[in-house]
């Protein structure tokens, strides 16, 4: 995000704080197709991450007032989209957290790839990819270059320590890798 992007979403945030629901409505059109695409991609249900989505919305109208500062803006909503899917996983979907005690080594980081220089039916063969890499992988992926996000509010949002995120990180560019080559991209390169 931009710097003016950036300073436009302070102040939205800000005044949305102090009750302004237009500027509330402008944070929710800048944000929910993009939180909404993180929430579906973690669940793999639409329907269910329509009700993810809708929860969300009411915590951060309810607790915006609270939020100190209005730059955390984003970190902080994806904090709580991510707090109420894994919710909605463990109560709906009795989902399992995995043991990555073992992958919290830090890993180097690798050059990361420009997601402006991919055809569309390379676009959807990633969705897809997506789609059958472990869940933790797949949220780590996505915030990272989807979503923007450093490896150090990764961390926060996940409430998973760095060498976790990075090394989380780390496997799902192998395993989309090994699944875009399953797919039938990436073979003869």
């Amino acid at each position: 995000m931009g710097s003016m992007d950036s300073i436009r979403v302070d102040i939205l945030t800000a005044r949305a704080q102090l009750g302004d629901r237009k500027a509330f409505e402008q944070l929710v059109l800048l944000y929910h197709a993009k939180v909404s695409y993180y929430v579906r991609k973690m669940l793999l249900k639409k329907d269910l991450a329509d009700d993810v989505m809708q929860e969300v919305w009411m915590i951060v109208h309810r607790k915006l007032p609270s939020l100190r500062a209005t730059q955390a803006f984003s970190v902080w909503l994806y904090r709580i989209a991510h707090t109420e899917t894994i919710r909605l996983i463990r109560t709906e979907i009795r989902y399992v957290e995995m043991d990555e005690a073992d992958l919290t080594a830090i890993v180097e980081d690798e050059p990361e790839p420009n997601l402006e220089e991919f055809t569309e039916e390379e676009i959807r063969l990633l969705n897809l990819a997506l789609e059958r890499i472990a869940r933790p992988q797949r949220e780590a992926i996505m915030l990272r270059f989807m979503d923007g996000l450093s490896y150090e509010e990764i961390a926060t949002v996940t409430d998973q320590p760095l060498g976790t995120v990075r090394s989380r990180i780390h496997l799902a560019k192998k395993a989309l890798k090994k699944e875009m080559e399953a797919l039938g991209h990436g073979k003869d390169k």
